[in-house]
């Protein structure tokens, strides 16, 4: 993850977007070559709205004559913004032999200053010129965040098999990128500490929407798990969990009834249910299609009709179980996608939560009725649970008797190891 909380940061931040946008040295009226050698800013502390600022740029020429400088800006920098919005003039006069000038931004965002230097008072063509980058936060707030220092590396997978999908489209905060052929592309100059949207598309899938909160300066991870026309037209039901780099493992586990109406199957890693073309035990009327042990996802249930064309009937519960890896659940990144056929009907993100979310704690997601004709009706859950009963303080509560505790701790007391 990268980090902006210093002032040091910023500033390294800065200057090493350091623009020279034309030629140094450039023959200009009388054969004067003006060559600009730098730019710096004058500020304490963080940037910003409404704090002065000093850009001062030191050039040179090989004539006499007085060099004269004139500094615009242009907002929007990493948005769609930046390519429709003008350049800004920063003082009164336009052309001056002071090179330097102090200048303060109203809002917030990411700019790009330029100076233009010339030996007369006039725009020469072509015309020498150097650049900067600044970025400034709200001053009303004590957010330090750097608005385009955010990038999002994401990996498109197939949601039944598991494998990359190559050529899949992503857009997000009007930028574009496509995977290559391990599935994973990179956007850069992301808003931060704010939430985008992400559409992911590809031939043969269907396509994808999802929010992404993009956390204050970070480079961060997440994946997407497509699913393919010709699933979505089988008509069954499928819960789909994608998550970032961290942690390495989730798991996906579902319970739900069996068809001959004896007790409740548990479908996850250690019992998937998967014989490829058919469930294993016809009594199970669910599967795994696909176990992820190394980020980022899919993990795939699918609820699928019985030889009749419907489904079981009953009430099925999804819970997502922290295997193994470091960060939690809740800064996972996870996203669980329910669709029927090839329709999503409903998303769920882990709730923000003070508790300590470590490794072994499941999210207990949601319960879901659905019926023999196939109409669903989902309840959200959205709670955490530790799988120690000792060690438990939210859900399993120390007073209750082993027979009164709900069914996560029955279900994740023992799991059986899978490395």
């Amino acid at each position: 993850m990268v980090h902006n909380s210093t002032v040091q940061k910023i500033l390294v931040f800065s200057f090493s977007i350091f623009l020279i946008l034309s030629s140094f040295g450039l023959c200009l009226a009388d054969n004067c070559i003006v060559t600009p050698k730098s730019m710096t800013m004058d500020y304490t502390g963080i940037p910003t709205t409404n704090e002065s600022i000093t850009f001062t740029v030191e050039g040179e020429s090989d004539c006499d004559s007085t060099l004269y400088y004139y500094f615009s800006y242009i907002g929007g920098y990493g948005t769609t913004a930046y390519a429709t919005n003008s350049w800004e003039n920063m003082r009164d006069v336009v052309w001056s032999s002071d090179n330097s000038v102090t200048y303060s931004f109203s809002e917030a965002g990411s700019y790009v200053v330029v100076a233009w230097v010339s030996p007369t008072q006039s725009t020469p063509n072509p015309v020498p010129l150097i650049g900067t980058t600044v970025t400034i936060v709200d001053g009303g707030s004590e957010s330090d965040c750097i608005f385009d220092a955010s990038a999002l590396d994401i990996t498109v997978s197939d949601a039944i098999t598991g494998a990359a999908i190559s050529g899949a489209t992503i857009t997000a905060s009007g930028q574009t990128a496509t995977t290559g052929s391990s599935g994973t592309t990179t956007l850069t100059h992301l808003p931060t500490n704010t939430e985008i949207t992400v559409t992911v598309t590809a031939s043969g899938y269907s396509s994808q929407t999802s929010q992404v909160f993009m956390e204050c300066g970070e480079s961060q991870s997440q994946g997407f798990a497509l699913l393919s026309d010709s699933a979505g037209l089988q008509g069954d039901i499928k819960v789909i969990l994608t998550w970032g780099e961290n942690p390495r493992d989730l798991d996906s586990h579902i319970t739900g009834p069996m068809t001959d109406g004896d007790d409740r199957f548990h479908v996850y890693y250690s019992n998937k249910n998967n014989c490829s073309s058919a469930p294993c035990d016809s009594t199970v009327p669910a599967w795994l299609d696909v176990d992820d042990t190394s980020s980022y996802g899919p993990e795939t249930v699918s609820i699928q009709k019985r030889s009749d064309g419907t489904f079981m009937a009953g009430t099925y519960k999804y819970y997502v179980h922290h295997y193994s890896g470091t960060s939690d659940i809740p800064s996972s990144g996870a996203m669980v996608k329910i669709y029927k056929g090839g329709t999503e009907i409903r998303s769920f993100s882990p709730p923000s939560t003070t508790a300590a979310v470590t490794d072994d704690w499941v999210w207990s997601v949601f319960s879901m009725d659905v019926t023999a004709s196939g109409s669903v009706s989902i309840t959200p859950v959205n709670t955490y649970s530790g799988t120690h009963y000792s060690n438990d303080t939210t859900i399993f509560r120390s007073l209750l008797e082993e027979a009164e505790l709900p069914e996560e701790y029955h279900l994740f007391l023992d799991m059986p190891e899978k490395y």
